[in-house]
Order: structure tokens, then C-alpha cells, then sequence
């Protein structure tokens, strides 16, 4: 019986073939843009894929499905242009907040915002790209998880610290009712296990749970709003002619109700005792600034606002393991050289257009509203999403993140 992958390799073969009738020079080159067009990227990618492995592999059919080859990637190259220029013109301007908690999370203010305002248009602008409303992004800076998580710094010790160093653990013995299946170390949900009631209420509150007063929350909720909508409102009016006075209207009364149920929120929690949890006599061992700290705090596999508590001898050795498997190969290059290098190389087959990029940001300042496209600056990090859902015991699905990554380049090749 043929595997699914067989059937690929066949389809793939015969939509090569079938795309030699389009190469240039033949009858059918005419309609070669029309025909591609209706083929789906996903798949004209899959197919470019497929061709390199044949000329990796030096298989003969490959030189017949050459010009194939040229023809596809040509084909998302410029398409790949046409989305940005696009994007671009939908996406020139945005609004930023913070994340505040699950209830302000539940509020769905991009979907509220959206429907607003595009339910405040006349029905044959709703659908025309530049009269798109501004899209919402959040930012998690200061939230708990951002001091709480630990995985970052974890990561960085399994990446420099040989296994045999890391020692043998001693401090999950007595702890058998934390211990992961299959394991012999902590990684539990339960947050007893820190021996502290107020960390424990805490963690219950979620990875992206921000204090009010934290760095960068917005003091007048009614007037970020309405300032973030400047500029789609001040075109709406001169490109379209819409009547201005109606859309301060609109913006004002969802202004006031996004105002008022924020606040709301906030009150919740305006004087939460848990504030000054760093003073806990228990911090110590989750800190992650404590070389010493007996616990990795890190997000869980399927549930990313759950914390879940890892023992850190045991982690460090979990991602060593993951590290060293055949899925991973060393480099032997200095971070700043392979950055250099992609960036390098992206600039050359122009993926990107380096003059374009915002200018760098100097320590402790924050982005402003709009800048998004920074120069890739760092590599990313490997952490582990322990996965707690398997009958068969906890199984690690290991990530790579960070911020200013040369990812976009990646996927573009």
C-alpha cells in the first residue's frame, strides 16, 4: 500500500509536467501568469520543495522540470512582493495596548473595534482594502508571565552547560505527588507545591495577568482610543467624503464603552495584596534572576496563559536531551555571524529592502506606535512547552522564540 507522501510525489510529478506546457516559448506561455494564479501557494510552494529535493538527490528528471522550477519561484517571489505592498497600505497604521488579564481578554476588543467601525461605513467600502479599519495588537512587557517565566534563561544554562556538569537532583525527593508521569522530577500544575498560598494565587491569575500601575498602561483609556483612530477617520473623510461629524460619533460613544468597561476591570484588581509578591519568602525558587532557584516556571503545551512548574535540574537535562537529538545540528559560527550572514543574504535576493528598516531602539526606550519592522538582532532562544495532556506521560514540545528574529527571512527563502 502507498504512503500518503507517495501520493504527493505523484501529484507533484504531474502538476510539473503539466506546467512544462506554460514554460516560455511554448504555446502556452500566454496564459502561463492565469494558470499559476489559480493554483494554491501552498501547494506551488510544496512543489518548489519537491523539485529541490530531486536535484539534491541528482535525480534525472530533474533537468526536464527546470524551467518548471524558475517559473514557480518567479511567480511567488512577485506575488510574495504584491501581498507586502498590500499589507502595507492596509496595515499603515494600528493600535497598540497592554494586555491586562483574562476579563479584558474576554472583552475581544479587535473584533469590537472592527465590527464598529466597519458596520459605520457604507456597505461598498467595507470590503475595499485601504478602508479597512485599524488592527489591534497587544503587547505583554509587563505582565506576570514576563516575571515569572523562567524557560528563557533555563534554556540559555542547557545550551552552555554540558549534561554531566548539571549534577543529580535532590530536591523533588518527598514531592511524589508533584512528580510528572513518567518521571521522577516535579512538573506540576499545582501550585502548592511552592509552599506559599499568596505565590500560589498568583500563578492561578495567568501568564498574561498585568498589575495596574505596571510600566506602560494607558492612563485615559477614551482618549488612547480615540487617538488611535485618528488617522483611519481623517481618511475616511478626505478620500471617501464621509461625513466627519458622524464618525466622531461612532468613535466617541466606542471609545466611552471600551473606557468603561476597562475601568471596570482594572477596579477589580486596584489593590491586590499579591502586588508585592517578590517580597514572599518562597520567591527565591521560582526567581529567575536567582542562579539558585529550585523551579522553572514555564507555559504549558495547548493552554499558553497556564504556568507550569518544572524542577530545573530535571529541565535543563529535558532540553539538553532535545538539543542533542538528531532534529538539531550544531553550527560552529558566532550568533552575530549568522545574523549578519541572513541578513546579508536577504538584502542580495531582496526579500527585504534593508532601507526600510525602523532605526534601532536605545536601551529602556519602547516602540512607538508603527514601528514594527526592526533588522533582525538576535537569534532565537530554545525553550520547552511540556506536554501534560498524553495518557502516555509528559512528553516536551521544545520552541524556539525571542524578538527581533531573522524568522521573516527564513520563511521567505
Amino acid at each position: 500500500m502507498r504512503s500518503d507522501r507517495q501520493y504527493e510525489s505523484r501529484d507533484l510529478n504531474k502538476l510539473a509536467t503539466t506546467l512544462l506546457e506554460y514554460r516560455h516559448g511554448s504555446t502556452g506561455y500566454s496564459n502561463q501568469k492565469h494558470f499559476l494564479n489559480k493554483i494554491n501557494k501552498t501547494k506551488l510552494i510544496r512543489l518548489l520543495l519537491y523539485l529541490k529535493d530531486m536535484e539534491g538527490q541528482n535525480q534525472k528528471g530533474f533537468n526536464q522540470f527546470q524551467p518548471v522550477f524558475h517559473m514557480v519561484h518567479g511567480h511567488i517571489f512577485e506575488s510574495q512582493i504584491s501581498d507586502e505592498v498590500r499589507s502595507a497600505k492596509v496595515d499603515g497604521y494600528h493600535i497598540t495596548m497592554p494586555y491586562l488579564c483574562k476579563e479584558f481578554g474576554a472583552l475581544g476588543l479587535p473584533v469590537c473595534i472592527r465590527k464598529t467601525l466597519l458596520d459605520a461605513l457604507p456597505k461598498y467600502l467595507r470590503s475595499m482594502p485601504d478602508a479597512q479599519p485599524p488592527k489591534v495588537y497587544y503587547y505583554y512587557d509587563s505582565t506576570i508571565g514576563h516575571d515569572l517565566c523562567s524557560f528563557t534563561q533555563a534554556g540559555k544554562l542547557a545550551v552552555r552547560t554540558k549534561k554531566a556538569e548539571l549534577g543529580s537532583c535532590s530536591c523533588c525527593r518527598g514531592l511524589q505527588q508533584h512528580h510528572g508521569k513518567g518521571t521522577h522530577h516535579v512538573v506540576t500544575t499545582d501550585y502548592s507545591v511552592l509552599g506559599s498560598e499568596k505565590l500560589e494565587q498568583l500563578l492561578a491569575l495567568g501568564k498574561k495577568f498585568r498589575f495596574q500601575g505596571a510600566p506602560d498602561t494607558i492612563d485615559d483609556w477614551k482618549l488612547w482610543i480615540t487617538q488611535g483612530l485618528h488617522t483611519w477617520r481623517n481618511k475616511m473623510i478626505e478620500k471617501y467624503g464621509l461625513n466627519g461629524s458622524e464618525l466622531d460619533e461612532i468613535i466617541k460613544s466606542l471609545s466611552i464603552k471600551i473606557a468603561k468597561e476597562v475601568n471596570a476591570i482594572q477596579e477589580i484588581h486596584k489593590e491586590s495584596p499579591l502586588q508585592n509578591f517578590k517580597s514572599d519568602s518562597k520567591f527565591w525558587t521560582i526567581n529567575p534572576k536567582n542562579p539558585k532557584s529550585k523551579y522553572v516556571v514555564c507555559t504549558m503545551d495547548k493552554f499558553q496563559d497556564r504556568f507550569v512548574i518544572i524542577c530545573k535540574m530535571f529541565y535543563c537535562n529535558w532540553i539538553f536531551e532535545e538539543l542533542a537529538s538528531d532534529s538539531f545540528e550544531k553550527v560552529d559560527a558566532s550568533s552575530k555571524s549568522i545574523i549578519a550572514q541572513i541578513n546579508a543574504d536577504a538584502a542580495l535576493f531582496q526579500v527585504v529592502n534593508a532601507e526600510q528598516y525602523d532605526p534601532p531602539l536605545e536601551e529602556g526606550q519602547r516602540r512607538s506606535r508603527g514601528q514594527t519592522n526592526f533588522e533582525p538582532s538576535s537569534l532565537a532562544q530554545p525553550y520547552i512547552q511540556p506536554k501534560l495532556h498524553k495518557p502516555t506521560g509528559v512528553g516536551a514540545r521544545i520552541v524556539s522564540g525571542g524578538t527581533n528574529l531573522p524568522k521573516r527571512q527564513y520563511l521567505q527563502f
